[in-house]
């Protein structure tokens, strides 16, 4: 199941849930949360962007800053994603 049916079905039941039952907000709540939550769960895109360095070069990512040391680009050795904020990193230099 992708996010876009998770997120009609959460929207199917909680229809469904409200049109039966007395509202209950803690419920209504929490289908509001996982549905947002859905909705809000798209993955980053970002690049390396290489930083000056004196002894290893160092790639910085371009969603949340973090550094890294690589001998070379990380792309180019398989290094897809930052791992400090999982931003995808395939395709950009």
């Amino acid at each position: 199941m992708n996010k876009e049916k998770a997120i009609r079905k959460l929207q199917k039941q909680k229809a469904e849930y409200l049109e039966k039952w007395v509202d209950y907000s803690g419920v209504a709540e929490a289908f509001d949360m996982a549905i947002e939550a859905l909705e809000q769960s798209k993955r980053k895109k970002g690049k390396w962007i290489e930083v000056n360095s004196d002894m290893m070069p160092t790639y910085r990512c371009s969603e949340c800053g973090a550094e890294f040391n690589y001998w070379e680009n990380p792309s180019e050795f398989g290094v897809n994603f930052c791992q400090n904020c999982g931003a995808d990193m395939r395709g950009e230099t």
